[in-house]
């Protein structure tokens, strides 16, 4: 029973992936007959493997050879370099039954992070809905505005930027700098002032504040949204309509984002060994050959002929590193590398089914085995940075890895003949401020404010993003320290 179920449920899909494709395979324009509706294929359009949904949005319907020799590609990434792309693309264009998100899927060479964030989307539309629900159960009010006035309001994301779109609220994200770079507007034609306008009025996700922006907007929707007089589409109350860039200004002044939780600094997963290579100490770790030709992008793997030459120069044994290497630059695909690596071997040797890379220095590396035989990891971040000044006045950096105590560290500093003092401790993320301006050199100055630390480096430089998200280049320590460099206290 199940299993009818099961196949009348792909029946149906199919179905209506037929007259979705208007009776043709979209990949090849072949024509698909109802007649042979049960001899077709439901491809996932991103494969499962590379992080595809199980999602209308990600099925096309088509042949079982077609289905076969697209195997495990985006259809990007299968059809780029074949002569009916053009066609193909035109094809897709003109199917009036595809959403724009479906055409971006079957079209874009970022299909794999489109997937994932379309997916996302619509899983937070779900949790809206889900969470409007039992909210109006909780309280005993009309569900979905079903026998009575609506009482919870869900706005998706596409309202908040209508709305900022319509008021140029967008600007407001953007720094000065930003908007002094931009090209005089006066100079412009009508087409190039359109793509002006839309640039600086595009939110900026770099600058925190946006969600703040967001929120403050959202404040006055629900106020119109039960508004039964309410005219075509939204507008501010009395007020704020007639001057909304300066009302949100003044709001977005006031704002600092903070990080309430930092990520707490974890071990790597991966475990390393320890070796002596031309007398310097250096760390190995062991990999699957496949593995070579993928990197991890948004927590999946993705093939990338640029992983297969990076990853093979670290190749300990040279006979293996310069095969790869030559390997690499014959430019395979997915299947073509995959392929290889099944039957890979040395000429006249052994198989290659695994590879010794070397990581590079012992430095951030912890030997956790009980019995002293060597298995190391690392930290992914550190836990902080130790600032302290030595007795000639310079400023030295000591981190904090993951598997390391800070109070010990600290402990350890004091017990050296040059220590002086401990200057702070500051962590990734963190908020500080500096007191006055700065003139680091003659392209760098920073303003004096509010920062967010990006990272503080060994060689004793820093490098943060101020309040409007814009990344400073590094600054000295020194420097930083002497405009009253300082952890921000609100």
């Amino acid at each position: 029973m199940d299993e009818a179920k099961t196949g009348g449920k792909q029946s149906l899909l199919r179905y209506q992936l037929l007259r979705q494709q208007n009776g043709i395979c979209v990949y090849t324009g072949e024509p698909l007959e109802l007649t042979q509706l049960e001899s077709y294929e439901i491809d996932h359009i991103v494969p499962r493997s590379l992080g595809g949904p199980d999602a209308m949005l990600n099925y096309a319907l088509t042949t079982r050879a077609h289905n076969a020799d697209k195997g495990n590609r985006t259809p990007f990434d299968w059809l780029r370099g074949k002569g009916h792309w053009q066609a193909y693309l035109e094809r897709v264009s003109k199917n009036s039954n595809f959403n724009r998100k479906k055409k971006d899927l079957l079209t874009s060479d970022k299909a794999v992070e489109l997937a994932e964030r379309y997916m996302s989307l619509a899983e937070t539309a779900w949790i809206a809905k889900l969470a409007q629900t039992i909210l109006a159960i909780h309280f005993q009010w009309p569900i979905g505005g079903i026998g009575g006035d609506r009482r919870i309001i869900v706005a998706n994301g596409g309202l908040t930027a209508k709305i900022r779109n319509r008021y140029a609220l967008g600007r407001l994200l953007q720094s000065p700098k930003d908007l002094a770079e931009k090209t005089d507007p006066s100079k412009l034609s009508q087409s190039e002032f359109v793509k002006y306008c839309e640039a600086i009025d595009k939110k900026n996700r770099n600058n925190k504040k946006h969600h703040a922006l967001d929120a403050a907007i959202l404040s006055f929707v629900p106020q119109w949204t039960r508004d039964r007089d309410k005219r075509d589409f939204f507008r501010f109350p009395k007020g704020v309509q007639e001057n909304p860039q300066t009302y949100f200004k003044d709001i977005l002044d006031k704002v600092v984002p903070e990080e309430i939780f930092h990520a707490k600094a974890k071990l790597e997963e991966t475990f390393y060994a320890k070796r002596t290579i031309d007398g310097i100490a250096q760390m190995v770790l062991r990999r699957e050959l496949r593995k070579l030709g993928y990197k991890t992008v948004q927590m999946k793997e993705v093939f990338s002929v640029e992983s297969i030459a990076k990853n093979a120069k670290d190749i300990l044994d040279r006979r293996t590193r310069e095969l790869i290497l030559d390997v690499a630059a014959r430019e395979p695909s997915q299947e073509q590398w995959d392929q290889w690596c099944e039957t890979a071997r040395l000429p006249g040797g052994p198989r290659i089914r695994r590879v010794t890379l070397s990581i590079g220095e012992p430095t951030e590396y912890k030997d956790l085995s009980k019995d002293g035989s060597g298995i190391y990891a690392k930290g992914k971040n550190h836990r902080c940075q130790i600032v302290w000044r030595n007795k000639k006045g310079t400023y030295k950096v000591a981190p904090v890895y993951a598997h390391g105590p800070k109070k010990s560290l600290i402990e350890s500093l004091k017990q050296l003949s040059e220590f002086q003092e401990i200057f702070g401790v500051f962590q990734s993320g963190q908020l500080v401020e500096i007191q006055s301006d700065i003139v680091a050199n003659a392209n760098t100055s920073l303003n004096k404010g509010i920062y967010t630390i990006n990272s503080i480096w060994t060689d004793g430089r820093a490098k943060l993003t101020d309040i409007m998200g814009v990344q400073t280049p590094p600054v000295s320590l020194s420097k930083l320290i002497s405009a009253g460099f300082r952890i921000y206290k609100g």
